[in-house]
């Protein structure tokens, strides 16, 4: 992810270098036609890598040199800027919802004094040198050294675009060395500044990442902290559990928490329930679960009856089968693994019913029960008709897989064989992953995928951000298991003393001090207890912030 960004930054300055070595020998060339025709094609360029890098401010960084360049003293140059608009719309149809909006508020005011410094050091080299180069702030330099006086009112608002351009880009940056190293040859160089600042803090960060869930309001228990930020790197514990009444902010956690990740560079995969997360996090990739390719009956081969327990559960439940359809159903299964192995899918279980039915394949139960089951499984084959996304494709960065459109029973089968295959790819691979899981209540009663994340994923650097409004239907194993516990409003004493215990079970009295603070805590605000840690009262923006660098 960092390294794509700054290789995308380092093709846009050398097609800026180009753009300014053709500005400047304008005049000279004696074929204009080609000149113009090579300009136009190195612009359209850049507008299709800068949009194509997914980097709001690498799109900004180059369209603000585009838009100086525009303003000198090269008026053919205004027509092929129109190409300029068609390369970015072009990266934008390719990149689509991956282009991250997110601008940044400013910060780092000592980096701007620093990175105009730089450039302007840097442009009086370069003129010193006799190196052409044409550029706004070389064009400012060059008449303040030649004496001619104040800059013509074109070159004054290119330098006024760049400048400005510049200052907000460096004010998101807290590395000077960066922020003048990329600055020097500005304003060609200018989508260095945040490509190597997100490089920059990814290195200085050595993999000691943090997690940041909120600003700090009160000190429950634990140092005391302006902001709370969980260590995140590979190897610790990771789990999060956020618990809350409905409308207490758990989503927007969730959110918050999801955006950060993909900021970390950890490929992050969000079930969405409700449909609610696809037109919020706007740097993920938004899939539909009906779409998906899965085979329900991958399992390992000491998964086999476990596997087979879990579909005959939801199943019996979501279709309310009697306790001899039950049976006949799990036989019927176990004889499709026996006849198929691995390779089995639903389209072999229907086969070996219709046998089955018509008495070709004795599973112990009557034929009539059995011929019961046909619909239901012709049910279940339709809505897991193979499709067109692949359960690899949701380790590629951040993916939103949207369960809204899947019945209740299809979206447990679906969850916990992509859990299952999630984590088997992760640990092949050796890619770290974060699944967050929002209603989990609905997927712990049979599922065991998540709970084996909880308990094995830590040593595979795969880990699991779990959201609910009923915190009694997580197992207590599963909290235990867990590095954060965040608690939201629970205004039913008895659910709020039940998370109290759970995490601060040897002080009776604080237990219950936590328990009453959950019983009227606020809208957005939440108790987070770290393990080993403390308890601090959180407050969250309801709006998605979309960065970690603070």
């Amino acid at each position: 992810m960092y390294l794509a960004e700054v290789l995308a930054a380092l093709i846009l300055t050398g097609l800026n270098l180009a753009t300014g070595l053709i500005l400047s020998s304008a005049g000279t060339v004696a074929f204009p036609a080609f000149q113009t025709l090579v300009a136009s094609a190195v612009v359209a360029l850049c507008g299709y890598v800068a949009s194509r890098s997914g980097s709001i401010l690498l799109l900004l960084a180059e369209t603000s040199f585009m838009v100086s360049t525009a303003l000198l003293s090269y008026p053919w140059l205004t027509a092929v800027l129109g190409l300029y608009v068609v390369g970015v719309i072009a990266g934008l149809v390719k990149v689509g919802r991956g282009l991250e909006l997110y601008l940044g508020t400013p910060k780092y005011y000592y980096s701007i004094p620093i990175s105009v410094g730089a450039s302007l050091l840097g442009s009086a080299v370069l003129e010193l040198l006799g190196v052409q180069l044409g550029g706004p702030v070389v064009a400012v330099v060059r008449e303040f050294l030649s004496g001619r006086g104040a800059p013509t009112l074109e070159v004054a608002l290119a330098a006024t675009v760049v400048l400005l351009a510049q200052a907000y880009l460096a004010s998101l940056c807290p590395q000077v060395l960066i922020v003048a190293a990329a600055s020097s040859l500005s304003p060609f160089t200018l989508p260095l500044i945040p490509a190597l600042h997100t490089f920059g803090w990814a290195l200085a960060s050595g993999g000691r990442r943090y997690l940041t869930l909120g600003r700090v309001v009160e000190v429950v228990r634990g140092p005391p902290i302006s902001k709370l930020k969980v260590p995140f790197w590979r190897g610790i514990n990771r789990n999060v559990v956020v618990v809350g009444a409905s409308g207490t902010g758990k989503s927007t956690l969730a959110k918050e928490i999801a955006s950060r990740l993909v900021d970390l560079g950890i490929a992050t995969v969000v079930f969405d329930v409700h449909g609610e997360y696809c037109g919020e996090l706007r740097s993920y990739r938004c899939l539909n679960a009906a779409e998906l390719s899965l085979n329900i009956f991958k399992a390992s081969e000491e998964g086999v009856r476990q596997r087979v327990d879990f579909l005959v559960d939801v199943v019996t439940d979501f279709y309310a089968l009697g306790s001899l359809q039950r049976i006949a159903l799990s036989k019927a299964l176990l004889e499709t693994y026996k006849e198929r192995g691995e390779g089995a899918d639903l389209s072999h279980l229907l086969d070996l019913v219709l046998r089955a039915s018509e008495g070709e394949v004795n599973l112990g139960v009557s034929q009539a029960v059995v011929k019961s089951l046909v619909p239901y499984v012709e049910s279940l084959v339709d809505a897991f008709r193979s499709g067109r996304v692949r359960v690899e494709d949701l380790l590629d960065s951040g993916a939103v897989l949207d369960l809204s459109r899947l019945s209740d029973g299809v979206s447990q089968i679906v969850v916990e064989v992509v859990l299952e295959e999630l984590f088997t790819l992760s640990q092949r691979l050796g890619k770290e992953l974060v699944v967050v899981v929002d209603e989990v209540h609905r997927f712990l009663r049979r599922g065991k995928a998540l709970q084996k994340i909880f308990r094995e994923g830590r040593k595979y650097g795969i880990s699991a951000v779990v959201v609910t409004q009923d915190p009694q239907s997580i197992p207590k194993d599963l909290i235990l298991n867990s590095a954060v516990v965040v608690a939201f409003a629970l205004p039913e004493a008895t659910t709020a003393r039940y998370v109290a215990k759970l995490v601060i079970p040897e002080n009776p009295r604080l237990s219950e001090r936590i328990a009453y603070k959950l019983m009227s805590l606020p809208q957005f605000k939440a108790l987070a207890v770290v393990f080993e840690r403390g308890s601090y009262v959180i407050e969250l923006s309801t709006k998605i912030s979309r960065t970690l660098r603070s």
